[in-house]
């Protein structure tokens, strides 16, 4: 062989010097071990490198006091607005300041709003009036529509109150538990039945969760705080609690103490 053609000869490959079969599992072999280091090395990326760059607040704490996001740059803005007091229903207390809460009988955040506020009325006695909107989310919530249309019906039976306590301390809901409850509550049941099965509240109900699109509401539990005027001062977006040692502006004392002053 002369000089031209050595020095034209390219390197045999590593494999083609292999016997077939050895070189067939050696490149299998192979392929293997690069797929896992690949694989490895993607996961690694994964892992560190969105635990150093995420910019996603993430509530890991399912005990959340309040089912909201507590960064005060992304507090929902204060809608403006009037609202006729003298059209409000379902209202408990006396006072210059008014709570209107959109809720869901089937929400778990409801329920413990639902709770805190109940002890805010007692903190309070006097001082703030709280007014309750039907809100049911259809969509996630199979059961919050027929418990709204249960509670209108108490509602001409004078014990809205009274449903909605025992709604919200109910375990499961379905029209056997209306019809529990309305006995328990003394109330009349061939009237009962027949305002849940007529439906004629569902109207009612469109209608205050329309209400509530208009000023924020996207989900539940969402408050407005009105003033003497029934002007629109501030929002509860969220199921803030009674009162929160880590940080007391995200409570409903704090809240309404802002007005009360």
């Amino acid at each position: 062989m002369d000089e031209h053609n050595l020095k034209n000869q390219k390197p045999e490959g590593v494999f083609k010097a292999m016997p077939p079969k050895f070189a067939f599992w050696a490149g299998f072999v192979s392929a293997i071990a690069i797929s896992a280091i690949i694989g490895l090395a993607v996961v690694l990326f994964m892992v560190y490198g969105n635990a150093n760059n995420s910019t996603t607040p993430t509530n890991t704490n399912t005990n959340s006091a309040a089912n909201t996001n507590t960064n005060k740059e992304d507090a929902p803005a204060v809608p403006e607005g009037t609202i006729d007091l003298n059209s409000l229903a379902n209202v408990k207390g006396t006072g210059d300041v008014t709570v209107i809460t959109y809720s869901d009988f089937e929400c778990p955040y409801c329920k413990r709003f639902h709770t805190a506020m109940t002890e805010a009325m007692k903190k309070y006695e006097g001082k703030v009036k709280w007014a309750y909107k039907n809100f049911p989310l259809t969509s996630i919530h199979a059961d919050a529509q027929p418990a709204a249309e249960a509670v209108e019906c108490a509602t001409e039976q004078g014990k809205f109150w009274e449903m909605a306590d025992k709604l919200f301390g109910a375990d499961t809901l379905s029209a056997e538990a209306y019809q529990a409850m309305a006995d328990e509550l003394g109330l009349n049941r061939t009237n009962f039945d027949a305002c849940v099965s007529s439906h004629k509240y569902k109207d009612n109900i469109t209608k205050d969760t329309t209400e509530g699109q208009k000023y924020g509401a996207t989900g539940t539990p969402y408050s407005l705080v009105l003033d003497k005027d029934g002007k629109i001062v501030d929002v509860i977006a969220g199921a803030y609690p009674l009162d929160n040692t880590t940080d007391p502006t995200i409570s409903i004392s704090y809240i309404l103490e802002q007005q009360l002053k």
